[in-house]
Formats: C-alpha cells, sequence, structure tokens
C-alpha cells in the first residue's frame, strides 16, 4: 500500500471553523500559507506557555539551598521583624541553624524573650540581640532610626521584612483603626526600616539580601481583603523595584499563598496550605535566583488557577466564604 503523504497546508484548508464572515471573507484567511503561519505561531505559543508552567513547577523541586554563611558572610547578623511566632520564628530558626546571628524585633518583650531561649536549643552558639518596637507607632519621628541606632555596630548582612497583620470584612465595616494599624505595620513601617537598613546593606563588600514576605493576595485585589491585599501589592512592588536599583543586592519578594501559623488558626494542611517551615525552606532556595516568586509549588499552582480560571468563578468563591451579609441598614451589601 503506497504510502500517504501528509500535507498540513492542505489539511488546514479543508478545515471549516464557523468564523464570523468578516474573518472568513478575506484573502488572509483563504490563503493556505497565512492560516499555516498562524496555526504555527499559536500552536508554538501553547507549547512554550505549557513548558514554562511545568518548569515553574518542576525546576524549584530540584532546586537546594546555597552556602548562605558563605555568601552573606559567617557569624554575620539577620535582622527580623515579627519573629515570635509562625513565619518570622521559623526563619530566626532557620538562621540560627545555618550560623547567623539574630536580631528578634518585635513588640512583645516576654514572647522575645522566649523566641531567645529557644534558638539556644538549635544553636548553642548562636548570638542574639532583642529590639522591641511597635509597629504602630511608625508615623512617629525616628521610628526606624531608633531601631537602626540599636543594631548599628553589628555587621547586619540579611533583613527580613515579615512582620504584618491581617483584617478582612466589607470595607465600610473595619474599623478605622484596624485600617490604620493595619497600613502603619504592613506599609509605612514596612518602607521605613527598608529605608533605613538600605544603604548599609548595599554598602558592604561580600553580599547583602532583603527578604520582604509579601502575599498571593498581591496578585488582584481582592473584596473583603482589599486592605490588606492592596498593603501586600506595595511589599512586591517596592521590593521589585528596589531590586533594579541594587542588582547588587539579593533582594528578594515572596508571594506565598496559605500558610498555617496563628493568623490564620493553624489552618490543616490540604493542597494549598504549607507550614512556615516549608516556606522558609523555599525562600531561602529562592534567594539570590530570583527577585519575586510564589514560592512553593502548591501556592505556584495556586497563582496558575488564578491567571486561568474565569472572573465569576473568583466572585463566587469569596461570596461563598464570607456568606451573604448585611449591612446596618439592612441591605445587601455588595
Amino acid at each position: 500500500m503506497a504510502a500517504t503523504k501528509f500535507n498540513l497546508g492542505s489539511l488546514l484548508s479543508r478545515v471549516h471553523i464557523p468564523f464570523p464572515a468578516f474573518v472568513t471573507d478575506n484573502a488572509l484567511y483563504k490563503n493556505n500559507t497565512t492560516r499555516l503561519l498562524l496555526f504555527a505561531l499559536g500552536a508554538g505559543y501553547t507549547v512554550y506557555t505549557a513548558l514554562s508552567y511545568v518548569k515553574s513547577i518542576v525546576a524549584p523541586l530540584f532546586t537546594r539551598i546555597g552556602d548562605l554563611s558563605g555568601r552573606y558572610g559567617p557569624n554575620t547578623w539577620v535582622v527580623i521583624t515579627g519573629c515570635t511566632e509562625g513565619i518570622g520564628k521559623a526563619f530566626a530558626f532557620e538562621f540560627a541553624r545555618r550560623g547567623f546571628n539574630i536580631v528578634l524585633v518585635a513588640r512583645n518583650s516576654e514572647k522575645l524573650n522566649t523566641v531567645e531561649k529557644e534558638l539556644k536549643t538549635v544553636n548553642p552558639e548562636v548570638k542574639t540581640k532583642i529590639v522591641v518596637s511597635d509597629f504602630t507607632n511608625s508615623y512617629k519621628e525616628g521610628f526606624a532610626e531608633e531601631i537602626y541606632e540599636q543594631v548599628r555596630d553589628l555587621d547586619v548582612s540579611i533583613l527580613v521584612n515579615n512582620a504584618g497583620v491581617w483584617d478582612a470584612d466589607y470595607y465600610h465595616r473595619i474599623p478605622v483603626q484596624n485600617i490604620r494599624n493595619l497600613v502603619l505595620t504592613n506599609v509605612l513601617a514596612h518602607a521605613l526600616i527598608t529605608r533605613v537598613f538600605l544603604p548599609r546593606l548595599a554598602a558592604r563588600t561580600t553580599k547583602s539580601a532583603i527578604i520582604d514576605v509579601a502575599s498571593l493576595a498581591s496578585a488582584m485585589p481582592k473584596p473583603y481583603e482589599q486592605i490588606y491585599s492592596a498593603s501586600k501589592a506595595f511589599h512586591n512592588f517596592l521590593s521589585v523595584g528596589l531590586s533594579y536599583e541594587h542588582p547588587n543586592l539579593d533582594i528578594l519578594s515572596m508571594n506565598p499563598g496559605p500558610i498555617s501559623t496563628n493568623l490564620n488558626n493553624y489552618k490543616s494542611l490540604d493542597l494549598k496550605t504549607i507550614t512556615a517551615e516549608d516556606f522558609v525552606r523555599v525562600s531561602l532556595e529562592n534567594l539570590s535566583k530570583t527577585n519575586h516568586t510564589y514560592g512553593h509549588w502548591k501556592h505556584r499552582l495556586d497563582k496558575w488557577g488564578m491567571d486561568h480560571l474565569p472572573g465569576f468563578y473568583f466572585e463566587k468563591y469569596w461570596r461563598n466564604r464570607f456568606g451573604v451579609q448585611k449591612d446596618t441598614k439592612g441591605e445587601e451589601c455588595h
């Protein structure tokens, strides 16, 4: 039996898709060469996009944390804000294990003392310094400078901007004081602390780093979490912008999805939720390799879904999550 010669152009000429007349009634559409070229471009883009997403999921599985002490300096100091629990505490433990000294910054001195003692159990040689600071006071003159002056004599090589608060509701229901505290903590304090440490980090002869804990919430405006997602978008934009200004610094904007911490009542692990320890591991794997990431494969997959699922899905999801609520006048709020 004679072999049949495959001709893609001929095949495409026989494909009849019910496009509108203004699309089909023109020379370009009827030209087999043009249709073949457009098909090739579309197929190529589809394959490229698919491979890019596969790479974003698979590649980090083979990435390992490098020699951080060798890159940033042995026995140097890491400043960690919001470090008494959750992500900040996990960062403190991991850096202590790797031979760094730790500056613990938070507002609760009792909790700070507890973390300081616990760090000795993972590394008896670790040096620590406690800085008590309430980030809701960031509007006061000299707020960030007061923190900096307490560590001026230390060789700080890494700054971890982790402190943050969360609130969610219909915007008109959120107390004004909560909005004020969220902006002061998540935005102003973050900006000022980064500003006061940046010149010192940039001037070091060895590498320095800034890790900003933003959020997957920064990827899109979120109803009910609108003020929180806006504050995390600020984190993300500031961090990535600074990475272009200071290519000599390792600046990383981490944008995780759900993490099981006190902030979400230690949510059970599932297809979207990871532990604080997993988050820190992925953060350090990405440090010096990129300036922005959604981190763990679960959260990258979540971001992919956000990019490709229709908008009405998210509206339905958020409405179901918060339920149909009534405002003070008894009218439905949208």
